[in-house]
């Protein structure tokens, strides 16, 4: 992730003359959720049209706030900025807010991310028991629930400052982590690898040159067609072995190449089926979509996509088929241009969103990469209010200067090569949801119940079919879990 971090910086530094040229108070194209707030003309923006916090002045007296934080996350807090564009800015952000603030962030950093939740657990846990314990916790985004379940955190909802109505707070992840008006983690433009974890198709252009597709994918695609059939059909028998050795390496040409299970996940999401939804009290509940004919028929479609094509591939690594320019199609982050496409870029590529499950499908959707941060104030903090405006204008300042130079400037500039992949950006960030079912994963797990997104995983690439047997098999478990984390939230966030 470091790698990521220093090649944003290297592309901005270069193009920081780009920012320079666009209008002034204009809320630039692909921003989080600007348009939403940024109407009214009497609102307060600032001199890029970006709308300021209602925060009032407000003056801590140079307190000192302890805060944990994942190690795994570098981007949340530099410490030091050597001038490029993103770093000064999320440099500049946090300067910004402790010099607003007159308020000190004492950092730092452990392990925490899927491999050592239980350690980040047991670090947050010591905390509260200690004499002057973490104030703030900035967790990998599958702890959250874990933390909220354990009762480590303040209910947000009851702070004062934090103003969820805001755009830097995406009104679909508010609505996603608010479970009986509580809220006890959230994320949005306080966390740029919110933006840079989104999941897309990657495209070789050459590639659909080559077999004469040409630009279907994307006129489909921005015309709201582009659906899961299509994918599979222009990519499914596209194969060429390379490899003399292996049919089935990481050497040979192929149609579309999954990178490990979470690219399940994206599909899953990206078909409009819902893990989990909210009965008629607000309680979780199981959503019928997930347990019924459609996630059967999606489990079935992508089991026989990947295991009787030859133009379909697993791989495990990132870097071995796509941006060696043997792959047509390959589901993964968007930061995957960063990491891999700056070097030498050895053929022309672009994005396009998940695709709909069929054309019935209103809308795209899409999801994130779990490598995001929550927020979180732990019951040790004697002034939760105070933390709540640190997060607020934290989460302030990253929508007006952070995000603009990750998502503009980055992939809407470097990484388009002309309007249309731009706008297949656009297209992208606009789409994504979250659901709760997906972020309470390791909570399942924890619990010692099979989490649902990680029984889709197994079941699609598992190539056994029998969805229903495993609705069969785990529903009751999975409602009675969703039951144990409703009840947890209200009751001040503690399980039972």
């Amino acid at each position: 992730m470091k790698k990521l971090l220093c090649m944003l910086f290297a592309f901005l530094l270069a193009s920081a003359g780009l920012a320079s040229c666009g209008k002034k108070n204009h809320v630039p194209a692909g921003t989080t959720e600007a348009p939403e707030t940024n109407t009214d003309e009497t609102a307060d923006v600032d001199e890029n049209g970006y709308l300021r916090d209602s925060l009032p002045e407000l003056d801590f007296e140079a307190r000192e706030l302890r805060v944990l934080s994942w190690k795994s996350a570098p981007y949340e807090f530099v410490e030091e900025s050597s001038g490029a564009d993103v770093e000064y800015s999320l440099w500049r952000r946090t300067e910004n807010v402790k010099e607003r603030l007159n308020v000190e962030l004492k950092l730092e950093f452990v392990d925490g991310s899927n491999n050592f939740l239980t350690e980040f657990g047991q670090k947050v846990q010591t905390g509260l028991l200690a004499d002057k314990g973490y104030d703030m916790v900035v967790q990998y985004s599958g702890y959250g629930m874990m933390g909220a379940m354990a009762g480590y955190y303040y209910d947000l909802n009851q702070c004062d400052y934090l103003d969820f109505e805001k755009p830097w707070w995406p009104q679909k992840l508010r609505d996603c982590v608010t479970i009986s008006d509580s809220v006890y983690f959230v994320s949005g433009d306080i966390s740029v690898c919110r933006t840079t974890g989104l999941f897309a198709l990657l495209t070789n252009n050459n590639m659909l040159a080559d077999y004469d597709i040409g630009d279907e994918p994307y006129l489909l695609a921005a015309a709201g067609n582009w659906t899961l059939d299509r994918m599979m059909e222009m990519s499914k028998s596209v194969y060429t072995q390379l490899d003399p050795n292996d049919p089935k390496s990481d050497g040979n040409e192929y149609g579309f190449v999954f990178i490990n299970n979470v690219a399940t996940d994206a599909f899953l999401e990206g078909s409009g089926i819902r893990m989990v939804s909210r009965d008629n009290d607000g309680k979780l509940v199981v959503d019928s979509s997930f347990t019924g004919e459609k996630a059967d028929s999606l489990v079935n479609r992508l089991s026989a996509f990947i295991y009787q094509n030859d133009g379909v591939h697993i791989s495990t690594k990132y870097g071995a088929i796509f941006p060696e320019g043997h792959a047509m199609f390959m589901v993964g982050k968007i930061d995957t241009l960063m990491y891999y496409m700056d070097d030498a870029q050895k053929f022309s590529y672009g994005v396009l969103p998940i695709p709909k499950y069929d054309k019935n499908q209103t809308d795209y959707r899409t999801t994130v990469n779990f490598n995001y941060s929550m927020f979180s104030i732990t019951k040790s903090a004697d002034k939760p209010n105070e933390v709540a405006a640190v997060i607020e204008a934290l989460a302030s300042e990253g929508y007006r200067t952070v995000s603009p130079a990750v998502f503009n400037k980055a992939f809407q500039v470097r990484y388009s090569e002309n309007k249309t992949i731009a706008a297949m950006f656009d297209i992208i960030r606009n789409s994504t949801s979250f659901d709760i079912g997906r972020l309470s994963s390791h909570t399942f797990e924890e619990a010692k119940v099979k989490s649902m997104v990680f029984a889709f995983r197994e079941t699609v690439l598992g190539n056994a079919g029998g969805w229903k047997t495993v609705v069969s098999r785990f529903g009751t478990k999975w409602a009675n879990e969703l039951e144990t984390i409703s009840r947890a939230y209200a009751n001040g966030g503690k399980a039972e």
